[in-house]
């Protein structure tokens, strides 16, 4: 195997764990544009990547969170370590979502933010898990 055919396995094997990880995975620039998704994040907000890609993440966030979410990015955009922080979304129903976000903010070559990862973990409320 030659060393461009071993990096291209590398990056499709590398896609793949992305795509199909079972926690929603967004990547933003630092205006907080969705850049890309993966298949948990689609199926979390009903919305295919491509509607998901050039949007605002603002509008996933439930709007009785927004305040608190700007001071989230706030916080990742000056963290050296990754920030995690409960927060409500909107859900594809159009419902509130209780969720844990984790988020990062990785350094271009200057040092400067140059985008966002974040990680959504949320749980069905307790009537639709089978808890009560």
């Amino acid at each position: 195997m030659t060393g461009s055919s071993a990096f291209r396995e590398e990056i499709t094997y590398l896609r793949a764990v992305f795509d199909d990880a079972p926690i929603p995975y967004v990547v933003t620039d630092t205006n907080l544009i969705v850049i890309d998704a993966n298949k948990a994040a689609e199926r979390l907000w009903g919305l295919a990547l491509d509607s998901l890609k050039g949007q605002g993440l603002s509008v996933l966030i439930a709007p009785s969170d927004y305040r608190a979410f700007l001071a989230i990015v706030d916080e990742i955009m000056q963290a050296p370590e990754p920030v995690s922080r409960p927060i409500r979304l909107r859900g594809s129903s159009g419902r509130e979502l209780e969720a844990m976000l984790a988020a990062t903010s990785v350094r271009d070559v200057d040092d400067e933010p140059g985008s966002i990862y974040w990680l959504f973990s949320t749980a069905p409320p307790p009537e639709e898990s089978g808890l009560m």
